[in-house]
């Protein structure tokens, strides 16, 4: 039987993977739409690539969540990675985003937390 800590945090992190995947493809769409502008091509481009990043890890984190339901090692793992990949991804400019930042920490220490229920 799986613990109800680790159903919530495979719901958490399939919701968080829902919400960077998001907000990947909608930075996708508005880099198109800065590319169309005059000058805002080398905006647009870097805006895209962040964007697309963004998306690769939400769903990522999509289908380590599944895993993760299914209490499988390599989700763990694979969680552990994209975790710290999106705190780093909270750093890069144009801002600092606090609110990617304390969630992916939050999962992140939770998990290590429970690094026993899995196998």
């Amino acid at each position: 039987m799986r613990p109800i800590g680790v159903s919530i945090l495979a719901i958490l992190i399939i919701l968080f993977g829902v919400l960077v995947a998001l907000l990947g493809f909608l930075g996708l769409v508005l880099s198109a739409f800065l590319a169309a502008l005059p000058g805002g091509g080398l905006i647009a481009g870097g805006s895209a690539l962040v964007s697309a990043l963004f998306l690769v890890v939400g769903i990522i984190l999509i289908i380590a969540g599944l895993g993760l339901w299914n209490l499988k090692m390599w989700a763990w793992v694979l969680s552990i990675i994209v975790l710290v990949l999106e705190i780093v991804l909270a750093f890069i400019p144009p801002g600092f985003n606090v609110c990617t930042f304390l969630i992916a920490l939050v999962l992140l220490i939770y998990l290590m937390l429970i690094k026993k229920e899995f196998h």
